[in-house]
């Protein structure tokens, strides 16, 4: 048996890159190989760890996708049988606002009322 006969192993950690709490559970890693249009999905575990196990040698492409958090690839990896992979990706929190001011703004004038136009009188 030769040795890109043996299964490989592709694991990794995932965590926040600016987050007090380094692991992110529940994130989604998708596995597409480079060679073949096979894909595979995971899901991080509590401690943020994920892993692929049974992967022929050759490259793969990792995406990784977060509810909040933008969507990162890894383009290229090689997996080695004889050594295994190992990747630690850092996942970037959408910065979309500080806080959300959903009253309308008020203009100058709020607060004030216009005296009621009167229509023009007819002529009889």
């Amino acid at each position: 048996m030769q040795t890109s006969d043996l299964p490989a192993t592709l694991a990794g950690g995932v965590h926040g890159a600016h987050d007090a709490r380094p692991a992110l559970q529940h994130v989604a890693v998708r596995l597409i190989g480079a060679e073949t249009d096979t894909a595979r999905v995971t899901y991080t575990d509590s401690a943020g760890t994920f892993r692929f196990d049974g992967l022929a040698a050759g490259r793969y492409t990792l995406e990784f996708r977060r509810i909040g958090y933008e969507t990162r690839r890894l383009a290229a990896l090689s997996v080695d049988p004889t050594r295994g992979t190992r990747v630690v990706v850092p996942l970037q929190r959408y910065l979309l606002c500080e806080r959300w001011d959903l009253q309308a703004p008020r203009s100058p004038s709020a607060g004030r009322t216009e005296p009621a136009q009167r229509a023009p009188a007819r002529p009889t």
